[in-house]
């Protein structure tokens, strides 16, 4: 195992990605699955799963997944600066796991500031906080605008200001 593995399962210990689940180990939860569960279409999981878990077609999972429209936010180009902040309001903690088609960041625990530098650099990328909580950073090159956030749940008033 390799110092980056240990530094991983160290965060995962540390209970610093929030699950929104009190008591439960961080290393019990199945971020990919549970992205897939929350964010896709019925239809399409058990295709994405089989992607996800397949190390010679994980790429293709960028080509086929579309995640739900309902659970969208697009975050305009001039709010973006402050994707951090409207993150936190949503619920982000300071880490994340990352599915990414950059392999120096695919599967891995990161922190926010860099799950950022290196997902918009990547060609897409997702940042998974919380079960309820996902950054999508799609491909430039497709028609969407450059950050989205799927959410599923209910804000606050007080979150939304």
């Amino acid at each position: 195992m390799g110092v980056g593995a240990v530094a991983d399962v160290a965060v995962l210990e540390q209970g610093k990605i929030g699950d929104g689940r009190s008591g439960m180990a961080q290393a019990e939860i199945d971020w990919e699955g549970s992205f897939v569960n929350n964010f896709l279409e019925e239809e399409s999981r058990e295709r994405a799963l089989f992607l996800l878990r397949s190390p010679k077609k994980r790429r293709d999972f960028f080509q086929k997944v579309q995640p739900i429209a309902d659970y969208r936010i697009d975050v305009p180009r001039k709010e973006a600066l402050a994707i951090e902040e409207i993150l936190k309001r949503y619920g982000a903690k300071d880490n994340c796991y990352a599915i990414s088609w950059d392999s120096t960041l695919d599967k891995k625990i990161v922190s926010l500031a860099e799950g950022l530098e290196h997902g918009y650099r990547a060609w897409e990328t997702f940042l998974i906080f919380t079960e309820k909580l996902v950054l999508w950073l799609p491909d430039s090159g497709m028609h969407y605008p450059e950050t989205i956030i799927l959410f599923r749940g209910k804000l606050t008033q007080k979150d939304r200001e």
